[in-house]
């Protein structure tokens, strides 16, 4: 079904470019959604899924904007659905399953959505830049006199050591990267696509990653079936 309705949906290929030459990308990036564009526009798809358990397709390397405003199916716009700081979330749910129940309040702002905001607040700087400097804590070398280290540590210094621990535990840096993909995958595919084929098989669904696209008309009840399976993960 999922690579099915990859071939419903159709792109506003005139706008999107247009929209991507008034960007200031730099030159992979401009690269990669200008053949994107242009391979969805001529229904040239490729899927595939990696050992993590991850749908790579023509719109998973999109750019959000483009996936909001230029694609449709049957001449209805698309909307997102995602998950508010979904690697925090995804971190979360593998500490618990770890055992670990030390947060300090890193549970309570991944939970209310605010973990960016907090260190963005707290360095001055924007909430995406925020969001790119918790991915260097959960993703990287996690080396202590870095900024975003030290952020990051100030506010949760339990789970920072954990993070650190559970690294050399594995002798892998890129563990927990691999560990909240799979985590991420299964929510996607294991719950939430067959719930929503429950409430209603013909709803189109396009995944990425951690979020699906869907027309807006069905928003609303998917929405609240997204809602639903995120809070039996937290249960």
């Amino acid at each position: 079904k999922l690579i099915t309705d990859l071939l419903k949906v159709n792109i506003d290929k005139v706008n999107a470019i247009k929209w991507l030459d008034e960007q200031n990308m730099d030159e992979r990036s401009d690269i990669i959604n200008r053949t994107a564009i242009l391979k969805v526009s001529n229904k040239e798809l490729f899927y595939t899924f990696d050992v993590y358990g991850r749908l790579h397709t023509n719109f998973t390397t999109l750019k959000k904007d483009i996936r909001n405003n230029f694609l449709t199916i049957n001449g209805e716009k698309l909307k997102e659905i995602d998950i508010t700081n979904s690697q925090p979330f995804f971190l979360y749910l593998l500490m618990k399953e770890e055992g670990f129940n030390e947060f300090t309040d890193f549970d309570k702002d991944v939970l209310n959505g605010t973990i960016y905001d907090k260190l963005s607040e707290y360095e001055n700087i924007s909430r995406n830049e925020a969001k790119l400097k918790v991915y260097s804590v959960l993703f990287g070398r996690n080396r202590d006199n870095t900024k975003s280290n030290m952020s990051f540590k100030f506010f949760y210094p339990k789970v920072y050591k954990w993070i650190k621990e559970f690294k050399l535990k594995h002798k892998d840096y890129k563990v927990v990267a691999q560990m909240l993909q799979k985590i991420e995958s299964k929510f996607i595919f294991n719950n939430l696509i067959n719930e929503i084929i429950l409430y209603n098989k013909n709803i189109p669904i396009i995944t990425i990653h951690d979020a699906v696209l869907i027309p807006e008309r069905y928003y609303d009840n998917v929405k609240k079936i997204f809602v639903k399976e995120l809070k039996k993960l937290i249960d």
